[in-house]
């Protein structure tokens, strides 16, 4: 992990700053109520607001001073900003056009499925799914699998064993490896989770049912833990926490178990998975430090990109990314691939070990930037306002069953690697989109005695917040 960041004095346009965030905030709640009562826009943009809002500022003066030497000029640092600022208007202007279009969003109608599945259904798709990423996730490499989590998680570990198990485990399970291993790990990330979260919507179905989630959320957590990855166990405990919400009926963010169950997962949860990397640091600077992790660090890469593109690096026009590269290979169209920024840029900054390629994510918009400059981040960022607007229009007149309810959790999930990663890896590899091709499956196989209309856990959800005091 870097050095904790030493914080510059805000400068005197840190008020206009905030100022522009309280005003996306006051429209969005106008809009979408993401803050009075939870949907996906309420995980999307307390991220945004986390990394790429709240701890803006505070990032200016980590890459020069302590992360890695490299000088940011002016010119860069107002591009920073400014594509910051498009990025909240164009995710604006895309959920205006969702509010103000009348019309049915174009595929509504494929997608509205049954309120519940068949079991049988359900039990051949987990089924199948869990043996995908069990055969490439954990039995094809299980040596490398064991050893890196009796190093992880074992007594005694350092630092250095974490990272180099991480390594090799990565390695040995990356999905440019081999068909199988992409197929593997588009399972994991894109279609399980949907998967599981509608198997926690059908447990009152069967107990089978019930015991196939455990199954998932075991596996998912056994996988993330013992690779040296924090991010998918962090994201189990958010689904967690989602699907309790959208089960309660979707009330505010602001109710005491909400904030006791946030708190919770702050001070508790995440530094114990930092305490697995960093085993030598006490509980304030595990504390510190995943804060950190958490919120000024992805500022601190997503400026990156202003500094390297297109300055020290020609734009990049979508030749990072596996999908695009691969598709125009099909066509016979490709050229030399380009090496991701995340790869690229601590390759190429001073002081910084090899270890950490690869590992040096940001928001879709710094990707946008990467590839097609300011003209990429507002087309991107309108794009993402869209989307994000047409899945909650979706939800809104869906049955709200147990399959609908089990893909939302899943959506919402999904929703914050759009600060993680590139918009087309979000909608694919970790299911913003793809997700519904396990919607669409099981909405083939309606449970026989279903019928419209909100499911026990809304309509009760709903009859709480009627009911005065």
């Amino acid at each position: 992990m870097p050095p904790l960041p030493t914080f510059p004095i805000p400068n005197i346009y840190l008020p206009l700053w905030y100022l522009f965030l309280a005003a996306f905030g006051w429209y969005l709640e106008r809009r979408t109520r993401c803050f009075s009562r939870f949907n996906i826009f309420t995980v999307f943009v307390v991220a945004m607001y986390l990394r790429y809002g709240l701890a803006v500022p505070f990032s200016d003066g980590v890459n020069p001073s302590s992360s890695t030497q490299t000088h940011v000029s002016t010119g860069q640092l107002l591009s920073w900003y400014g594509a910051l600022v498009l990025t909240y208007l164009g995710i604006a202007a895309g959920v205006e056009i969702v509010h103000r279009w009348r019309g049915t969003i174009p595929g509504a109608a494929i997608i509205q499925g049954p309120r519940a599945v068949d079991n049988r259904a359900l039990l051949a798709v987990a089924v199948i799914l869990i043996a995908i990423v069990g055969l490439t996730w954990i039995v094809l490499p299980w040596s490398e699998l064991k050893a890196s989590a009796a190093a992880i998680i074992g007594p005694g570990h350092s630092a250095a064993q974490y990272r180099a198990h991480r390594i090799a485990y990565g390695n040995l399970t990356s999905y440019s490896s081999s068909f199988l291993h992409y197929l593997g790990s588009f399972t994991r990330f894109a279609l399980l989770p949907g998967m599981m979260w509608v198997l926690w919507f059908h447990r009152k179905h069967a107990f089978l049912m019930h015991g196939l989630f455990w199954v998932c959320f075991g596996m998912l957590a056994l996988i993330g833990v013992a690779s040296g990855e924090k991010m998918p166990a962090l994201l189990l405990g958010l689904g967690f926490l989602i699907a309790l919400v959208l089960g309660a009926g979707a009330p505010g963010i602001f109710n005491w178990k909400f904030v006791g169950l946030a708190a919770a997962g702050i001070l508790v949860a995440v530094p114990a998975l930092y305490h697995l990397q960093e085993p030598s640091w006490g509980y304030l600077q595990l504390l510190v430090g995943s804060i950190y992790r958490e919120t000024i660090e992805y500022s601190r890469l997503g400026q990156l990109r202003f500094v390297f593109y297109p300055d020290l690096h020609p734009f990049l026009y979508g030749q990072s990314s596996f999908l695009i590269h691969a598709a125009e290979r099909v066509v016979g169209v490709a050229g030399p691939a380009a090496q991701a920024p995340e790869v690229y840029i601590p390759a190429h900054s001073a002081g910084v070990e090899a270890g950490y390629s690869g590992t040096w994510n940001a928001g879709f918009f710094a990707e946008a930037w990467a590839d097609f400059g300011f003209a990429g981040v507002i087309v991107e960022s309108v794009i993402v306002g869209v989307l994000l607007a047409s899945i909650k229009r979706w939800f809104d007149k869906s049955s709200r069953g147990p399959l609908a309810l089990g893909t939302y959790t899943a959506l919402c999930v999904a929703s914050l690697y759009l600060t993680e990663t590139a918009l087309l890896t979000t909608l694919w590899t970790f299911g913003l989109v793809s997700v519904f091709l396990v919607y669409l499956v099981l909405a083939r196989f309606p449970h026989a005695t279903t019928v419209a209309g909100p499911s026990p856990a809304i309509q009760e959800g709903a009859s709480l917040q009627r009911k005065p005091g």
